[in-house]
């Protein structure tokens, strides 16, 4: 085989996105490996993001000159079949693709994106016995060894406080007490984009990491929009001790060399306060939904004063039908401060938990600009003001900043 030609195997990570080094193109995004890479002891593998421009992958040709992606595509998203691409490195190509996670040690070539050609695109099925290595492909792709700790259980001492963080159409927000933090998601999205996340003239989220000795994570869930900063940054990544996941989820994210050393699922996380508690809690939707936004992590704060919800992107609706005890006796809290689920989409103008009538509540809408989703929403903007929340809107925020909150 011509050593020039990469094997890669892909799985769907979002459609209808802005490519990055190649912004005057829509596209869509891919996590992927190399098929070589694979054996039969292989846990983890080294993860890359490919991005492709949408002319170039929705209008592919079958040898027989019809178009056959779109007879794929539903399978395709729902993890039914995984595609098998090859290319090769090229001065011009449809696209780019570039290696998720780093040690902040490795040097920058092998941080660098690399133009590519395609030259093929298969869809492969469990019962395709003529491609190479598809059954261990396939026992790779649905086997989970991720390490699972039922109930984490920890103590935070001392004066506590939760920032939140404009990252786009993403989501990240972080609670502290100066030595110890947790991050709750650590995601980003337009106008936050990987080619100038270095640049930024002001980046709130590492200078208050710099300063903690200790920081784990908890993931609400496994969309990309919130993590893929672990992925831009090494030196972020690499301050992370533990990353916590929801238990019974799977994705090519926990396989990588790297985030699978730091990955732990789990249904409960309790961290106890001198003056409260920080709670997250595995949801049961009611529909048994398996969309990755509804098996999440959904997290609760409470002090003498205030009361957090941190939903993901678990919209308020489900949460009223969620068969989670914690999570539906969620429905009676009076909240000070809520960031808002899905970023402030239409749905989430539905069913709001009640704001507290104590303290003025803050509603905080962690959006960006994507140009297809136009998130937040004026009836999500309208529909948490005539509850009297106050919205906090800075979609169109370039740097990360931060609102800061003494609990």
């Amino acid at each position: 085989m011509n050593k020039d030609i990469l094997s890669f195997v892909c799985c769907l990570d979002k459609e209808d996105i802005t490519l990055d080094y190649m912004s005057e193109f829509q596209g869509v995004r891919l996590n992927s490996f190399n098929r070589d890479e694979l054996n039969e002891n292989s846990k983890a593998v080294s993860t890359f993001t490919i991005d492709i421009k949408g002319s170039e992958f929705y209008n592919r040709k079958s040898q027989k000159g019809n178009l056959y992606v779109q007879w794929h595509l539903k399978n395709f998203t729902t993890g039914d079949c995984y595609m098998l691409l090859k290319f090769k490195h090229s001065a011009n190509g449809e696209g780019y693709y570039y290696k998720n996670y780093h040690s902040p040690e490795e040097n920058k070539e092998t941080q660098a994106f690399q133009v590519i050609k395609i030259l093929s695109i298969a869809f492969v099925y469990p019962s395709n016995q003529l491609v190479n290595k598809n059954n261990l492909i396939q026992n790779f792709l649905n086997q989970n060894n991720t390490r699972h700790q039922n109930k984490i259980d920890r103590d935070m001492n001392g004066a506590l406080y939760l920032n939140s963080y404009s990252v786009g159409q993403g989501m990240c927000s972080l609670i502290h007490n100066g030595t110890e933090g947790v991050l709750l998601d650590c995601g980003a999205g337009k106008p936050i984009l990987k080619p100038n996340y270095k640049n930024l003239s002001t980046n709130q989220l590492i200078n208050d990491l710099k300063v903690l000795s200790q920081v784990d994570m908890i993931l609400s869930h496994l969309d990309s929009d919130h993590h893929r900063l672990l992925s831009w940054d090494s030196d972020l990544f690499g301050m992370i001790s533990n990353i916590y996941i929801p238990s019974n989820t799977n994705d090519l994210f926990l396989k990588d060399k790297l985030t699978h050393q730091k990955i732990i699922a789990c249904s409960l996380i309790k961290i106890k306060f001198t003056n409260g508690f920080m709670n997250s809690y595995r949801t049961r939707p009611a529909s048994n939904s398996q969309e990755k936004n509804d098996n999440a992590l959904v997290t609760h704060i409470r002090t003498g004063k205030e009361e957090v919800l941190v939903p993901g992107d678990y919209l308020y609706k489900y949460i009223w039908t969620d068969l989670c005890p914690n999570i539906a006796n969620l429905t009676r809290c009076n909240y000070t401060y809520i960031i808002v689920p899905h970023h402030g989409d239409k749905e989430s103008s539905k069913l709001i938990l009640s704001p507290s009538n104590l303290i003025k509540p803050i509603a905080f809408f962690s959006a960006g600009t994507h140009d297809t989703w136009k998130h937040p929403s004026f009836e999500s903007l309208d529909a948490h003001s005539t509850l009297l929340f106050i919205n906090v809107v800075d979609n169109e925020n370039e740097e990360i900043d931060k609102i800061c909150f003494n609990l």
